[in-house]
């Protein structure tokens, strides 16, 4: 059976397969001063093209451009490779400015970019007083709950060429659980902040979680800068005898811990925070001397290591153990920083008989104040232990229905003897077949690619629905690109967005969980639809 499995393994491998190409559109910056230079680059990623087609720029003026760039990368032995179509823009009056879409054949498909929308803002009439460089601290909340995490981010910006640097001092945070995130964010980003353009890029991120209520001070940390003199010669390099050391000092901060409401309800782990859990499906079927094992997945961006791993299951008829949690993983840090980890608890039976359980996760939600109960059903069936049989006791079944066939050949009563035979009418049947099957599933795959850039299933779908929801809620966020743009938008008004914000935080929870099942997916855009209407 071993080898016709693997027959009709090789006869249904497709022929080839194909790479799937993107072809999006990147830029430098969505905001840029009038008379700034900025880059934009169209790249087809994974794909051979041909017939490019710039797009209309909308009224800003043309520096230079297209230059084509190439890339290729070998990942887990899989070879990636992308070309891009840069080009130097600039707009001479303030205004907004649509970039159109570009395009290119791969293929018989013709590929296309999403437009794009820049602004381009009047110079501050005091730029040459404005600070060169500084350092900002910023808290994702000003107030917050004990437990409850909240990302502390320092970020650089500049205008002048900074050869290193390094922290001198930092502040006390011994009042916080604390969780460091990786330093930096890649490349630097260019932004205009009150009329000036800087390069900003992010020195460091923590994660803190606050012990106990109260009023807190956090003082800025402090940096020791070297700054350079870009191209003094004129050969492209940053001078070496004017370099000087600065130091720079960011904002305090003030935040204010509450403490948990008031009546806490039984069950409460110590979770605050933003949580989703699955439970493991189980057999129905046990007897009274079996251990159930049960599974749970925990996500959200609570801390871990405090949250009491305890499931609340409200039945005498059974005995649970405490959860023995695997070590928290990190699955993502955009916004706040979020872990996953699967808890195993044992039950154990104490009666028998058929029983419906309801086992909850009970955590803070901290935007509403309230305790929420992640509940789920398990269906169970205790059995009596049924006495072993014992073959040498009692009368042997005999089988009745016995009846004699006529004879055959040994080879023709072996099942493989006629895959055998029929093997090589199979195979001139798939390779008959075959090239007509492999245009079709190409052709089809193409036009889903065309039409949506990937397959709209499971995550993907739930984030096209969210954001058209979000971008038919609110006009004025068609030009964002997507779903992190959107968020950063709504973030500037955190309180007057604290739905749509919860929304876009119950989608990253359902992403980020590695274990995902499809019907949740399917409940959130189910939510979706009726939030439309």
């Amino acid at each position: 059976m071993r080898k016709l499995g693997y027959l009709l393994f090789l006869l249904t491998i497709p022929i080839l397969s194909i790479a799937q190409g993107e072809f999006k559109v990147y830029a430098e910056t969505k905001q840029a001063l009038a008379g700034s230079s900025f880059r934009i680059e169209f790249r087809l990623e994974n794909a051979e093209g041909r017939n490019f087609s710039p797009p209309d720029f909308g009224g800003l003026k043309l520096l230079s451009g297209p230059s084509r760039s190439m890339q290729t990368s070998i990942i887990n032995g899989h070879t990636q490779y992308s070309t891009g179509y840069v080009y130097i823009l600039a707009g001479t009056r303030p205004g907004k400015y649509r970039i159109g879409a570009a395009s290119i054949a791969v293929g018989s498909l013709v590929l296309k970019t999403k437009p794009l929308e820049i602004e381009i803002l009047s110079p501050s009439s005091k730029a040459g007083q404005a600070a060169d460089y500084f350092v900002r601290a910023e808290l994702s909340s000003k107030k917050a709950y004990t437990g409850q995490q909240v990302l502390l981010t320092y970020r650089l910006f500049t205008r002048v060429s900074i050869d290193n640097i390094e922290v001198v001092s930092s502040p006390d945070l011994d009042p916080f659980y604390r969780d460091y995130i990786a330093t930096g964010d890649g490349d630097p980003k260019r932004v205009v902040e009150k009329g000036v353009e800087y390069q900003t890029k992010v020195l460091g991120s923590l994660a803190l979680y606050p012990l106990r209520p109260g009023k807190y001070r956090i003082e800025g940390s402090a940096y020791r800068l070297i700054l350079g003199e870009d191209d003094p010669w004129g050969f492209g390099m940053s001078s070496m005898f004017n370099r000087r050391a600065e130091v720079t000092r960011a904002n305090d901060l003030d935040l204010e811990v509450l403490d948990i409401p008031k009546p806490v309800p039984d069950g409460f782990t110590g979770a605050v925070g933003y949580f989703f859990t699955e439970i493991k499906d189980i057999p129905e079927q046990y007897n009274m001397s079996d251990a159930i094992s049960i599974e749970m997945t925990l996500s959200g961006t609570g801390h871990f290591p405090s949250i009491r791993h305890q499931l609340m299951i409200p039945d005498s008829s059974f005995q649970i153990t405490e959860g023995k949690p695997a070590e928290p993983m990190r699955i993502g840090d955009d916004s706040l920083v979020i872990h996953s980890t699967r808890i195993s608890y044992l039950l154990t039976p104490k009666r028998p008989g058929h029983f419906t359980l309801y086992p909850e996760f009970i955590y803070l939600d901290p935007d509403s104040g309230k305790y929420i109960s992640r509940k789920d059903t398990l269906n169970i069936n205790i059995l009596n232990d049924a006495p072993s049989k014992d073959i040498s006791k009692g009368p042997l079944t005999v089988v009745s229905d016995f009846r004699l066939s006529k004879s055959s050949h040994v080879l023709f009563r072996q099942s493989i003897s006629w895959i055998i035979l029929m093997l090589p009418a199979l195979l001139a049947l798939g390779l008959w077949i075959a090239p007509g099957l492999r245009d079709k599933w190409i052709s089809k795959r193409n036009e889903e690619k065309s039409a949506v850039g990937s397959e709209p299933t499971g995550a993907r779908l739930a984030e096209l629905n969210l954001v058209n929801y979000l971008r038919n809620k609110y006009p004025d966020l068609q030009r964002e690109s997507g779903l992190f743009e959107i968020k950063s938008q709504l973030q500037q008004q955190a309180q007057k967005y604290k739905e749509e914000l919860n929304l876009i935080r119950e989608f990253e929870l359902l992403k980020y969980n590695p274990a995902t099942p499809d019907f949740s997916w399917r409940a959130f855009n189910e939510k979706l639809i009726l939030l439309r209407h």
